[in-house]
């Protein structure tokens, strides 16, 4: 794909060449100056059709985790954590993080992007600068973070509905691939909010990474059991904030 600068000098040249060999013809000026305005018009076209810079979805993981960083600390007097981040089709990202520590406190960090997205933002400076700078992008990013205070007996209802979901969407993976084996029937989202979960404990780590309906509707009308626990401890933390 050339750039720019060399369309507008490939223009140039034809534009040049064009005027040599009309010269030694016999076209009249008119002629001469219809030619240059469609050779211009044409070129003017091919440049437009130049893409702009995309965030591809590696860049854009790796921008999150810059944004809205995920920190584990390795220790015994953890017993467990999990992160939850969401990716909505419209609007800002956000990520919950919560924390269960064996004297029985608990951790809640509520994180928030103020002022559009991580996405747009990132796709309007590689639209301005041509340049995928992920360090300049993070700076120019705002993130609203604060506490929510949560009971461990509220957390404990959490975490064992957690496992719940997890099992249960398995079992929906399972009969869904059957059903598209069999019949060739897949359910899909149109417009959803993508989902992210990390769950640690002690030295186990696990990653679901999916896409579903709007977080806000989650709880009621998502299609995995385990978007509708999400979208459950979302709309609690929102409540108690």
């Amino acid at each position: 794909m050339k750039s720019l600068d060399e369309i507008g000098e490939i223009l140039l040249d034809k534009t040049v060449q064009m005027i040599h060999a009309i010269c030694h013809s016999r076209f009249n000026v008119k002629s001469i100056l219809t030619l240059i305005l469609l050779t211009s018009i044409g070129s003017a076209q091919n440049a437009s059709l130049v893409p702009s810079p995309e965030l591809s979805s590696a860049s854009y993981a790796r921008l999150l985790d810059m944004v809205l960083p995920r920190e584990y600390p390795r220790s015994l007097k953890l017993d467990y954590l999990f992160t939850l981040r969401f990716e909505p089709n419209q609007g800002g990202e956000s990520q919950l993080e919560v924390r269960a520590w064996h004297d029985g406190r608990v951790d809640v960090t509520v994180s928030t992007i103020s002022g559009g997205s991580v996405w747009r933002t990132a796709k309007g400076y590689l639209a301005r600068t041509g340049k995928e700078n992920l360090a300049a992008i993070t700076d120019s990013i705002k993130v609203q973070t604060h506490s929510v205070k949560l009971s461990r007996s509220d957390l404990e209802k959490w975490h064992s509905s957690l496992f719940v979901a997890t099992r249960s969407s398995e079992s929906y993976l399972e009969r869904s691939a059957k059903s598209y084996r069999t019949g060739g029937n897949r359910d899909a989202v149109l417009d959803g909010d993508h989902y992210e979960l990390w769950y640690i404990q002690g030295e186990t780590e696990s990653h679901w990474s999916f896409s579903d309906v709007p977080a806000e509707n989650a709880a009621k009308a998502a299609i995995l059991p385990l978007a509708k626990w999400m979208g459950m401890i979302r709309s609690e933390l929102t409540t108690n904030q």
